[in-house]
This record gives C-alpha cells, structure tokens and sequence, in this order.
C-alpha cells in the first residue's frame, strides 16, 4: 500500500535535474546580461561621440573650451570631458584620461555653461544630449577633450572603461594608428 508524498529518491532525482537545468542556465544568462552591458556601453560612447560631432557642425569648435566665447588659439580648454559615476581606476601609463582642468559633457553639451554664442551663423544649438549617465558598470565616460584642438594629430576617443573598470587606452595616440586597449569600450571623434 502506497502513502501519499514523495519518496526520498524521487525528490534527489527532480533535485538533480533542477541542478542540471540551473547549471546551464545560470551561464547563459549571465553570458547575455554582460553582452548586454557591453551593447549598451557601445550605443553610449557612440551616442556621446556623434553629439560633440553635432556640436562641432553648428559651432565650428569643439565642445572643450573653458570659455565659450573664447575660443581663439591659445583659449584655455579642458582635457577630458565627463559623465557621472565613479572615477574608473589605470593600468599603465594612461593617468591623462584623469587630468585637470575637466568638465562635463552636460555642462558643455546639454546646458551651454560656458556660454558659446547662441545667435550667429556658427551657434550654439543645442542641448546635444538629453542627459548623461554613467556607464554600465557605475563609471564615468571620458572623453580626452584636449586631443580636439585645432591642429592635433592625436585621436580623440569617447571611453568606457568597460567590465574590469580599469583605463587600459594610452590617451595619447597618433590619429593613424590609435587602438583600444585591454576590454576599454570606445568611439573615435577624431
């Protein structure tokens, strides 16, 4: 005569095929959610990267100067531009990505902080953006904003750091021959 429940061996048995099930699962959703971050990463360097391009087509300058009105050879400028986040950390020599003086992307591109001009033939009109955010991974996007002046040679790369939150990019690199380095997520401007 049979009672009712379930007997020990039928209960290791569906234990062992939920094991099963959740160790091939896990895996793959965990490889998708990081494929995902590292997409959206990717939209969001491009996203940052074609505004300052805007900003670049309406104004004939790019978005670096501390003063927007000043904007002669010689003006001061910013070295890198910012998100919000977290400050990623670096690998090697590539301590400019966290050089002073800096601003941020919303300050140049969404607000016009520094006041370029806002009538004209080459304008400020913007906002740019609708905002800034940081990365996937809680850090900042970077942009080495001093490689935009007239006359450099250098690439000028919007950055996300990427999974290990480490800058492995040199932030200075001939325009020819510039790469990404280590799993660093990043758009060329220039």
């Amino acid at each position: 005569m049979r009672e009712d429940g379930f007997s020990l061996i039928e209960i290791l048995v569906v234990l062992g095929i939920l094991g099963i099930l959740a160790g091939t699962i896990i895996p793959t959703f965990t490889r998708y959610t990081s494929q995902a971050r590292v997409t959206r990463a990717q939209e969001d360097v491009k996203a940052l990267g074609d505004a300052v391009l805007n900003f670049y087509k309406d104004t004939a300058v790019f978005p670096i100067y501390q003063n927007g009105g000043n904007t002669n050879p010689g003006a001061p400028i910013y070295k890198v531009l910012i998100t919000q986040g977290d400050t990623p950390g670096v690998v090697g020599d590539v301590s400019g990505w966290l050089s002073a003086p800096m601003d941020t992307f919303s300050n140049q591109l969404i607000a016009n902080a520094q006041g370029y001009p806002t009538k004209g033939r080459f304008a400020w009109r913007g906002p740019y953006l609708s905002q800034t955010i940081e990365d996937p991974w809680g850090n900042r996007y970077i942009l080495n904003a001093e490689k935009l002046t007239p006359g450099s040679a250098e690439a000028a790369w919007v950055l996300s750091a990427g999974p290990n939150a480490l800058i492995e990019t040199p932030y200075s690199q001939p325009a020819g021959s510039a790469v990404l380095g280590g799993d660093d997520i990043g758009y060329r401007v220039k």
